[in-house]
């Protein structure tokens, strides 16, 4: 009696085990990519079918700070890219005062020059929004850029700047 008793309880025990294990995995939630939380948060229209290639992020005090990514495209995509979001050619002159502008903001996030906007035949475009009194979306799209010494072609350089 006690051998069947304690084989009953085994099965119980995992029965238990493996429900509970599908049951959180069926409940977990799903992985949000950049692109999918930058269009919720903004309203605008990232094709999801990019590479991340930097991501980093500082925050301060309830959900104030900045996030700054680095998202590849290919073709295809960036003419989506185009075809849905207002983006304006800008020369590299422009490009360098809205980051001296932007500076205070991403100083301290230590990021290399090397993952900076940077184009490596000058082809700059540029979009930005601002949502209630100071957040803001400043976006840089480099056709060729240098990202840590290595070409990559259509690079989209993003700051959101949450306060």
């Amino acid at each position: 009696m006690t051998f069947k008793k304690l084989c009953i309880w085994s099965l119980i025990v995992v029965i238990l085990y493996f429900g509970s294990h599908y049951y959180i995995q069926l409940n977990q939630e799903k992985q949000v990519t950049s692109a999918e939380f930058l269009n919720e948060q903004w309203e605008i229209m990232l094709p999801l079918e990019n590479e991340e290639l930097y991501y980093r992020s500082e925050f301060i005090w309830k959900g104030e700070g900045i996030r700054y990514y680095i998202l590849q495209y290919n073709t295809e995509n960036l003419s989506k890219l185009f075809s849905q979001n207002s983006f304006e050619k800008i020369s590299e002159l422009n490009v360098n005062s809205i980051l001296e502008r932007l500076y205070p903001h991403y100083e301290g996030l230590d990021i290399p020059l090397t993952y900076l906007p940077n184009s490596k035949n000058g082809e700059y475009y540029y979009y930005n929004k601002t949502q209630g009194d100071n957040d803001q979306l400043h976006m840089f799209l480099c056709k060729n850029s240098m990202l840590n010494e290595s070409e990559k072609e259509n690079s989209l350089f993003i700051f959101e700047i949450l306060y």
